[in-house]
């Protein structure tokens, strides 16, 4: 039998790692218009789909059985409904796989960018974007040899001080679509989901095109990200799918007093410049809140 801490609603189970992975959260592997608000501080890409805009290179292919392997024998890697479909890119040498081995160098230039100049703080910050930090472990009963769910991820409030220190936001903005993708899809991958439901909604494609619209496209602080997020995750968290009328009204009404700077941060309204975070989140809440009712047995995603 699961514990309490993973005994929520179905509601629950897809916006509370949502409203977290909402930066770190693409929910159904949304085919995303890329149109931003009015208020966005940069334009969007083009209408494109979540795959395209990011041009991962792998192996996906078309309907059927056949592997990619087999598909390049038969001569298909040449085909154009085979290249315009970009299936198995990778097999049929059309792009370059992301290299690992060039993570630390990239996200050192992005920290250099950055103003981030401490060498302990680089060594944190890499470890804790690769999804190796030890520091996570601080919530969790695991032993060291096991890995944290993302759930358990999302329960620590390491995770977020972590983000606000490592300036997530601008590392963001100073890096290529193409590696936070790579990124947060290492990221899963050293922290899968417990729950084979939520592994299907966390899709690596999804939360990359949230992080990039919340803190590159739209707009929103690392600071927003801190404040408000644990807010919206534990409200969401406790929501009762019966009771789905105040579930907006208590969304609206978040506020959060940043420490740092003793200013105020609510939901709704600007900040030192940045749109609201419900503008952020926009996109994604609405995909949400169309699709929570799919699943109303917790069960679902066990």
């Amino acid at each position: 039998m699961t514990s309490n801490k993973y005994k929520v609603s179905s509601f629950a189970c897809k916006l509370s790692a949502a409203s977290l992975l909402i930066l770190l959260s693409g929910v159904f592997a949304i085919e995303v218009s890329a149109t931003s608000s009015s208020s966005s501080s940069a334009a969007s890409p083009p209408l494109l789909s979540v795959r395209s805009l990011f041009d991962v290179c792998d192996d996906k292919k078309p309907s059927g059985r056949h592997s990619c392997e087999e598909q390049k024998a038969w001569g298909k890697c040449k085909e154009e409904w085979f290249v315009r479909g970009n299936y198995c890119r990778k097999t049929c040498g059309k792009c370059v796989p992301f290299d690992p081995k060039t993570v630390d160098l990239k996200l050192a230039a992005a920290m250099r960018q950055c103003g981030l100049e401490s060498k302990k703080t680089k060594d944190t910050c890499i470890a804790a974007l690769k999804g190796e930090s030890s520091e996570l472990r601080i919530h969790s009963k695991l032993t060291s040899e096991e890995s944290l769910s993302i759930e358990e991820v999302l329960e620590s409030s390491s995770f977020f001080e972590t983000m606000k220190a490592c300036k997530v936001d601008c590392l963001v903005k100073s890096s290529s679509d193409n590696f936070v993708h790579a990124l947060v899809e290492n990221f899963l991958e050293k922290h899968p989901s417990k729950s084979k439901k939520l592994a299907e909604i966390f899709t690596a494609d999804g939360i990359s095109r949230i992080i990039l619209d919340f803190f590159k496209y739209v707009g929103c602080s690392v600071e927003q990200f801190v404040a408000i997020i644990p807010k919206l995750y534990r409200i969401l968290l406790e929501h009762n799918v019966s009771n789905d009328n105040d579930l907006l009204f208590k969304m609206y009404q978040i506020e959060v007093v940043d420490e740092d700077t003793n200013t105020t941060i609510t939901y709704t309204s600007e900040y030192e410049g940045h749109p609201s975070v419900s503008t952020c989140l926009a996109k994604s809440l609405r995909t949400l809140l169309n699709s929570v009712r799919d699943c109303r047995d917790y069960h679902c995603y066990n």
